[in-house]
């Protein structure tokens, strides 16, 4: 049984893409969380707090906000706009639970297909699964604002196999004709989006969905497997030193090592002399470029910080932040008021900005109040692939002489007749 890689969920879709990842990655070391991957898990703490109650209560999030909850990512106080997220992530599962008249809900599920591929790296958590009579959901949540498409989603079927693993080990039938797989994502309406997406299978596509896990797996065990650049390397701890990243990217831009001035040929890529599909190619590299560059100056860092200093290259620090020596304003404030300064002008009112208005507690009816108050304006300008999942923005007053539709007159109001 193989233990050499640890092909989670929630990596497959890098592994599953780039099997010589695994390989490259377990020569670095492991990563500290950051500080959005502590909040993701303490939001997902107070999620499963709430599904964790006794006899499949579902809890109250709003009774927590003060209190101190603790996690694996340490503790942390529970505030409202945290609240909130959870709040709608509850609310789309007791609509489910109740549509699907659910036997269970399962909340951090670990789930183990060891039994389906006779393998042991491949278990994960789940965060929910509701489990009807003949309906399965796999639910996903997601604390960020990327956007996560549902649809042939890597993590999802391989926490779904790992689940259904007793069937299929079994060579049993699976109980459930039609099977839903969910991403919550809270934070996407902040973008005017609706915060959840799914897609749903018929169970016949499980043995596809093994098929395709079997053998992305079998491929991270040949030493020599290859690595395939693409989105997936996003996050990949070797993007930095990964010679096929750099390679693609540098390809895609029309620049390469055989000349080693490289910053020579990117200056004597002019935008205004590109053709059209030079442009479009320079561009879709951008993504794989930035991965490139990001993951290049991480690996310096890493160096740097183990003594291991680069010739030519040198570690700064940036300007940093500033902050006051206390945390306690009244002591603050009396130590200003001692050196001279007027109370007065040490503080001003103003109104609070709509981005701390919408976290306070608000009902739906404020809530639709606050959002008519606001104005919106369109951001600048910014070119992408045509693969972007965001709606081509108008450029052209062309559509300013499109004919103009003949109104009929039943369309009219009674009162306009």
């Amino acid at each position: 049984m193989s233990t050499h890689a640890n092909l989670s969920p929630s990596k497959r879709s890098r592994w599953g893409a780039c099997p010589g990842s695994i390989r490259e990655e377990a020569k670095y070391p492991d990563d500290r969380s950051g500080p959005a991957a502590i909040d993701g898990t303490h939001t997902h703490s107070l999620l499963n707090w709430c599904l964790s109650q006794p006899d499949q209560v579902i809890g109250d999030p709003k009774s927590q906000i003060g209190y101190t909850m603790k996690d694996d990512d340490g503790e942390f106080i529970i505030q409202g706009d945290r609240v909130s997220r959870v709040q709608f992530a509850l609310d789309y599962i007791i609509h489910r639970k109740i549509k699907m008249e659910a036997i269970r809900v399962y909340s951090e599920e670990r789930v183990n297909p060891v039994s389906v591929f006779h393998r042991n790296d491949l278990a994960g958590t789940c965060d929910v699964i509701i489990m009807g009579e003949s309906s399965l959901e796999i639910i996903d949540y997601k604390d960020g604002m990327g956007i996560v498409d549902a649809k042939d989603n890597a993590q999802m079927e391989q926490y779904l196999i790992g689940f259904l693993s007793p069937f299929i080990g079994s060579g049993s039938p699976v109980p459930w004709k039609t099977i839903r797989m969910t991403i919550i994502q809270p934070k996407l309406r902040e973008r005017g989006m609706d915060g959840i997406s799914y897609h749903e299978i018929d169970v016949s596509e499980v043995p596809r969905i093994v098929e395709s896990i079997q053998q992305q797996a079998a491929a991270t065990d040949d030493p020599n497997a290859p690595l395939v650049p693409g989105k997936h390397c996003d996050y990949c701890k070797h993007k930095g030193a990964c010679g096929s990243l750099s390679g693609q990217a540098l390809k895609a831009s029309g620049i390469s090592f055989a000349n080693l001035d490289v910053a020579q040929q990117a200056a004597d890529k002019e935008p205004t002399s590109l053709t059209d599909a030079q442009i479009k190619e320079i561009i879709e590299a951008a993504p794989l470029i930035r991965q490139m560059l990001e993951g290049a100056e991480a690996e310096a860092l890493r160096r740097f910080n183990i003594g291991h200093p680069i010739a030519g290259l040198k570690a700064v620090r940036g300007r940093g932040s500033r902050s006051w020596m206390y945390e306690d304003e009244d002591k603050l404030v009396k130590h200003l008021v001692k050196a001279g300064l007027k109370k007065s002008d040490l503080y001003e009112k103003s109104l609070k900005s709509y981005t701390k208005i919408e976290k306070l507690e608000l009902t739906e009816l404020q809530t639709a109040s606050v959002q008519s108050l606001i104005k919106r304006s369109d951001g600048s300008l910014k070119i992408v692939p045509e693969s972007d999942e965001r709606p081509a923005a108008i450029t052209t007053a062309e559509h300013l002489f499109d004919a103009v539709p003949v109104v009929q007159t039943e369309t009219l109001p009674s009162w306009l007749s």
